[in-house]
């Protein structure tokens, strides 16, 4: 048993109670555009006992926001894959209601589990819906903006086969003037698949296909017949640059390149920023973390990419010609570490980085609303991060640093509690 060291005492700022300050948009009474949301529905959404339906509530355009209660929801009920999960410009959805809240603050995610699923058939994953949610930056009623909000969810089982995109979520945002950028916040994308982008798709031709990431999880997502097993960047003429900051990446898998991230400009511009962002277990015929292709420009800073596997080669990052990942205070294993002895296959030293084990648990919640990875004793990670560019606070909600710096990672680690194998020991 392998001791994990946490130097932070829930007792006295438990991670769950930071969690209502990493919400996206700050917590409101209700006010009439707020709808509540059950599987039952039948009414207009103002009460809990008068709740709409979800697919009702995001079809509703007075419905500006929506409480969506504990529960699993599926896209369709008669068996049409081509239905998702909708949501439109400006809308936020928020899940992890019991059902009795008058303030947003009030909710609570980890207790009571809120399920986008794409299980909508009884043939395995073969029926299942083509994109469990689907935004789209390309009509008349606007651009996706980050005022578009998904916060509070688990969204599984999509399965885009056939050459389709975005199993998890198909974000749209192609076309001149076009954009998909929303704000995904405290979402874990889990046992999603596609032929490209397993859990999301992020599609950007001649337009803008960008969503800010927060403590998200990715696990064990694929793309079963392409590139990206978790998220697939599409510049395409466009600009596909997402930003990603305290997001895990575990067990995802791509039959070709990018076990967990895939990035192609073609054309265009694809510059995604990754801070405190950690890859484990991700698996690819090249590229087991991440496949950075041609023209694009990656950024990442305060990132861990360990134990990923490609069975040809680059088992954490490939970067094709005239591309550049941009490296600085990472843990990557095979680099070599900054100075004489780093391998520049792996991206551009910017000095800072280690190739030394971070030790990393199992992933489990340690106090968060999303499944993460907790570094153990002695880990690499640990007090060595960029403090300018680290984010304010951890992936469950902990502040940053806990030491004399930020710590690697998604995590940031504390030493009160003690884990073992990622779990708490009493």
């Amino acid at each position: 048993m392998v001791l994990r060291f946490s130097r932070y005492s829930r007792v006295v700022s438990p991670g769950w109670l930071l969690f209502a300050c990493l919400s996206s948009v700050a917590a409101t009474s209700a006010v009439a555009s707020t709808c509540r949301v059950d599987a039952l529905g039948g009414g207009n959404g103002s009460a809990w006992n008068a709740t709409r339906t979800l697919q009702g509530a995001l079809s509703t355009f007075t419905c500006d926001e929506l409480w969506v209660k504990a529960g699993t929801y599926t896209p369709a009920n008669d068996g049409n894959r081509a239905v998702s999960f909708n949501i439109r410009p400006q809308v936020r959805v928020f899940g992890g209601f019991a059902g009795t809240e008058t303030t947003r603050s009030e909710r609570n995610p980890v207790a009571n589990l809120t399920t986008l699923s794409g299980e909508i058939g009884a043939a395995g994953n073969t029926d299942n819906s083509l994109h469990v949610v689907y935004m789209d930056g390309t009509t008349g009623s606007g651009d996706i903006s980050p005022s578009t909000v998904l916060d509070g969810f688990t969204i599984s089982g999509g399965y885009a086969d056939n050459t389709n995109f975005g199993g998890g979520l198909y974000c749209d945002g192609h076309g001149s003037g076009h954009a998909c950028t929303p704000t995904i916040s405290n979402v874990t994308f889990s046992g999603n698949s596609a032929s490209y982008g397993g859990a999301i798709y992020n599609y950007a031709y001649e337009g803008n296909s960008s969503p800010i990431l927060t403590n998200v999880t990715f696990d064990s997502n694929s793309a079963i017949d392409g590139h990206g097993g978790a998220m697939f960047n599409a510049g395409f003429q466009g600009n596909s640059s997402p930003i990603l900051t305290n997001v895990t990446f575990y067990g995802n898998s791509a039959s070709s390149y990018g076990g967990a991230m895939f990035t192609s400009s073609n054309g265009g511009n694809s510059s995604p920023i990754l801070t405190n962002v950690t890859f484990y277990g991700n698996t690819a015929f090249r590229g087991g973390a991440m496949y950075d292709g041609f023209g694009s420009v990656v950024t990442l800073i305060n990132v861990i990419a360990w134990d990923d596997f490609a069975s040809y080669e680059a088992p954490e990052i490939f970067n094709e010609v005239f591309t550049y990942t941009n490296i600085n205070h990472s843990v990557i294993r095979g680099s070599g570490g900054s100075g004489n002895g780093w391998n520049i296959n792996v991206g551009v030293d910017n000095g800072n980085n280690l190739d030394a084990d971070p030790l990393l648990g199992d992933l489990a919640g340690n106090g968060g609303s999303t499944l993460n990875l907790m570094p153990g004793d002695g880990s690499s990670a640990i007090d060595t991060g960029n403090d300018a560019s680290c984010a304010s606070t951890d992936q469950r909600g902990v502040f940053r640093p806990q030491g004399a710096h930020c710590d690697i990672g998604a995590v940031e680690v504390t030493f009160n509690n003690i884990f073992a194998n990622g779990f708490e020991v009493p």
